[in-house]
């Protein structure tokens, strides 16, 4: 009798394990035939696959157990043991079970999912841009010229706008014109050094023979503030446009700006100053730094300064891919870059590049390519001697983190912690842990990344005067009417008239 009653036990527990078991290396199947990237964050999807293989190689040993380890006796206390032995185990089993079925349930849905992997901008979309260029066209003599393109044998033609998502499209035609099918690993192998100033340059356009060629001929737009203020930061604040743009604007300064005490960015350049050079930046007493290196002007300096130079990074888009002449059909923008881009990789037969490409990869990438690229480009060849002057990879470090902070990719709470070695090398490395670190820690709470990047471009655009605000608004007044981007424009105006 109380065998039969085992066994009925032994049956219902065995039932129970081969059904979830079934149930959970089916939900593995159908995470692996998804390659993983139905869901949406890549770091929790993966310790879930984890999660998953773990328990299921549970119910397995469990299983095992159910089958092989039954006693063959008659004497009540071992089957008894043994019995509540399995229940123990079959209860730690079905916990695990409910754990991982309440994370099943804190991912988007399947279908939300492919929508979301199948969201492109329509064709629709990409004709109501191109109604309102042609507008602009026909309303207006818009000046400028188209200056360099890249090309693809699909019949897709690109004009490059720096500082509008140039330098991934850059990698991709590079990458293209080597290799047949490309995945955003081969992008990224390709350097932000070898995109810029090899490779990924560009030719000059030709209206007859590029018209003909390529239909397909696209520009990357984007707000025309958001543009000067990355600028701001990549070119200025680090050390890339010093020698060739700076210092050329400060030699010919008539005299010293006044200082004013919203210019909070002065202060910061003071504590730069303090920490690696044992001096402080102030305005009346220039320090020669300054004057030979060019590396402690301020936004607002920039702007009043620097802005009217013929710097394609922060020229207005007509002037140098101008639509008109360039007869755009697909008029992409930053707020849908990757939407847009689907379109034109598709035509491209290089889709597959957007694979595992969500928004925490492409910030990684970014951290990446851009250290590497101020960590190594400068001290090379003739440049080397001025940089070396100038800047020290302790100070390099110190201008990237707050660079990442002010574009809310790290956590703004943590403070880099400068370290006491010299060595450039150990420098980066050390500083690729922190910023990491610090990324990892950030993405606990994005919504203060995000907020601390708005309040530090509110702020950094409000020590600009008033009048000189009207200057850069009537700089880029066509790009507004050509490309839109106009809320933008009127939250910084409203910020003004209050």
């Amino acid at each position: 009798m109380l065998q039969s009653r085992f066994k009925s036990k032994l049956t219902k527990y065995l039932a129970l394990s081969a059904f979830v078991t079934i149930v959970v290396m089916g939900y593995h199947i159908y995470l692996s035939s998804k390659r993983l990237t139905v869901l949406s964050k890549k770091d929790f999807r993966d310790d879930l696959n984890n999660q998953v293989l773990n328990l299921k190689n549970k119910y397995i040993t469990l299983q095992q157990q159910f089958q092989q380890d039954v006693p063959q006796t008659y004497d009540v206390e071992k089957l008894q043991q043994h019995l509540q032995n399995l229940k123990e185990s079959s209860a730690k089993v079905e916990e695990d079970m409910d754990i991982l079925l309440h994370q099943i349930q804190q991912l988007p849905s399947i279908q939300d999912q492919q929508l979301k992997l199948q969201k492109i901008t329509s064709a629709e979309e990409f004709a109501r841009r191109r109604r309102r260029v042609r507008y602009g066209c026909s309303s207006d003599e818009v000046p400028g010229h188209v200056g360099n393109v890249l090309t693809h044998p699909s019949g897709v033609i690109y004009c490059i706008v720096p500082k509008a998502g140039c330098t991934f499209w850059k990698r991709i035609f590079t990458a293209a014109t080597k290799k047949n099918n490309i995945t955003i690993e081969t992008i990224s192998s390709i350097s932000r050094e070898s995109v810029h100033f090899d490779d990924g340059f560009g030719v000059p356009y030709n209206a007859t023979t590029h018209t003909i060629k390529y239909p397909t001929r696209f520009i990357v737009t984007r707000d025309p503030y958001s543009r000067v203020f990355s600028s701001y930061l990549d070119k200025i604040y680090l050390p890339d446009f010093w020698l060739d743009v700076v210092l050329p604007m400060i030699k010919t300064r008539q005299a010293p700006l006044p200082r004013t005490n919203k210019d909070f960015l002065r202060h910061h350049f003071d504590k730069i100053a303090t920490l690696f050079k044992g001096n402080a930046t102030k305005r009346e007493t220039s320090t020669e730094s300054e004057k030979e290196c060019g590396k402690y002007v301020t936004f607002s300096e920039f702007i009043a300064e620097g802005i009217e130079i013929m710097e394609p990074h922060w020229m207005p888009i007509h002037q140098i891919c101008n639509p008109c002449l360039f007869n755009v059909t697909h008029v992409s923008s930053m707020r849908t870059f990757t939407e847009d881009a689907r379109v034109i990789l598709a035509q491209m037969k290089q889709e597959a590049v957007l694979d595992n490409l969500d928004e925490n990869a492409q910030v990684k990438e970014e951290i990446n390519s851009v250290s590497s690229y101020n960590f190594n480009h400068f001290y090379k060849g003739k440049m080397s001697s001025f940089y070396n002057t100038c800047i020290t990879p302790r100070e390099i470090a110190y201008r990237l983190w707050h660079n990442f902070r002010w574009r809310g990719y790290i956590d703004p709470d943590i403070e880099y912690q400068i370290p006491e070695f010299k060595d450039k090398k150990l420098i980066e490395s050390d500083f690729m842990k922190q910023v990491f670190l610090a990324r990892q820690s950030g993405l606990l709470n994005p919504q203060k990344m995000a907020a601390t990047k708005r309040k530090f471009k509110k702020n950094v655009f409000a020590t600009i005067s008033k009048p000189m605000f009207k200057k850069l608004n009537k700089m880029y007044a066509l790009d507004f009417e050509l490309f839109g981007n106009t809320d933008v424009r009127d939250e910084l105006f409203s910020l003004y008239s209050s």
